[in-house]
């Protein structure tokens, strides 16, 4: 051990001697920790993230979407009779929510403000329970509002904003101009006004489900009021009893659906899990893309110690015959120069997996500042750190190793010949 530091402390003396040669090997070693526990860090923290997203959402719902084509009338939809039939035939259903999407012109009572052609959530009751968002002002529909279809609306953070910059939204008009496509009249105007009254802003408050942009009402409003077949693409939450009957309600909704149907796959049923599974996968497949790009980096600075290592060899061929000379064993000499070239990496790795955590900390801050989604947690992976200090140990020996091997084979009367 006494052995293994003398070298540690020769090594650190050299690189001192020759700082613009340590600093130019450091570099490309350190370039590549830098990528790598960039990469790795942005990669776990995302996966954090989108893991703490998921906790916010019953993790018992399933989402169905129709997989047939959505402007065929005769195609099949995600109605109230098929939410009955589901109920009726399903077991281990404990509620199953509508969502219904359709587009308007949205203006405040006073006019000055509008938003074109934006897209609509028309709900049912318990939706916001079960999906994750936070009120930020107001609250969730009444009871009452849902079961009469009352013109009430609950507005995304952002376009709260945009719609009332100067005042609180609660209790306020807005003025949605909806398109109707299906009129029962031929002189039935094409754009429906109708009024509602703001009852809440909400934010999801995770990477999820994004409302800052969303215009949320009661579904029983486009039922009462005959809009419910103004865009036919609906889709579907289904709420399991509890976590163990999910994949089973899953199998026989979809196999009840296809004999409904006589069409195979006709819907689309995947429940958070799997959807937390493809994010995981998704971030995995990029992040083994990018760190693949960083090993390249690590590659080009393992090979630029190594012909460092080869001069400070040649430099150093009378140190190397009077230490032979006065009784250091090839052992010796290879253990010195091995321990110089890992010494290098090593404190590359340390600088790189420093300035890869400042970095990406920086790019974490960056994007919650400009994000408009929510919050992402930073989160360092220590197994990226581990990782970086051991591949940079194995570099040192493998790119040191024939530098060192060189200079133990020396023979002393030609290492103290005058290079």
């Amino acid at each position: 051990m006494n052995k293994i530091l003398e070298d540690f402390s020769s090594a650190m003396h050299q690189f001192q001697q020759n700082k613009r040669r340590t600093v130019l090997s450091l570099l490309g070693i350190m370039i590549g920790i830098l990528c790598v526990i960039t990469i790795s860090t942005l990669s776990h923290s995302l996966k954090v993230s989108v893991k703490k997203s998921f906790t916010s959402i019953n993790n018992r719902i399933i989402q169905v979407q129709s997989m047939f084509r959505s402007h065929d009338e005769t195609s099949f939809k995600l109605d109230d009779s098929y939410k009955n039939q589901l109920l009726s035939n399903v077991e281990n259903i404990e509620q199953i929510l509508l969502t219904q999407r359709l587009y308007a012109n949205v203006i405040t009572s006073s006019t000055k403000f509008e938003w074109r052609d934006q897209e609509i959530l028309a709900v049912d009751y318990g939706w916001f329970k079960n999906t994750g968002f936070n009120f930020i002002n107001g609250n969730d529909f009444s009871l009452n509002i849902y079961a009469e279809g009352l013109h009430s609306i609950i507005l995304g953070e952002e376009i709260a904003k945009y719609l009332f910059p100067d005042e609180n939204p609660i209790g306020k008009k807005v003025w949605m101009y909806i398109y109707n496509p299906y009129p029962s009249e031929p002189q039935k105007p094409q754009m429906l006004p109708k009024a509602f009254e703001v009852a809440g802003v909400v934010n999801s408050g995770n990477l999820i489900t994004s409302s800052v942009f969303m215009l949320i009402i009661p579904r029983s409003v486009l039922t009462r009021e005959g809009l419910a077949g103004t865009d036919p693409m609906t889709s579907m939450d289904i709420i399991a009893s509890d976590e163990q009957h999910v994949s089973q309600v899953k199998t026989n909704v979809i196999e009840f659906t296809d004999n409904l149907t006589g069409v195979s796959e006709s819907i689309r049923a995947t429940s958070f899990e799997e959807q937390m599974k493809n994010n995981f996968q998704g971030i995995n497949s990029i992040t083994l893309v990018l760190n693949a790009i960083g090993a390249l980096s690590l590659l080009v600075g393992g090979i630029g110690i190594m012909n460092i290592m080869i001069v400070t060899v040649t430099e150093r061929r009378q140190e190397i015959g009077i230490r032979k000379a006065l009784g250091a064993s090839k052992k010796n000499i290879l253990t010195q120069f091995l321990i110089e070239s890992i010494s290098i990496t090593v404190v590359g790795a340390c600088i790189g997996t420093l300035l890869g955590c400042l970095i990406s900390y920086a790019l974490f801050q960056l994007l919650n500042f400009q994000s408009n989604i929510t919050t992402m947690t930073f989160a360092v992976d220590p197994l990226s750190i581990c990782f970086a200090i051991g591949i940079s140990i194995i570099l040192g020996v493998f790119f040191g190793l024939y530098p060192a091997l060189q200079a133990a084979k020396l023979h002393p009367v030609l290492a103290l010949e005058e290079v």
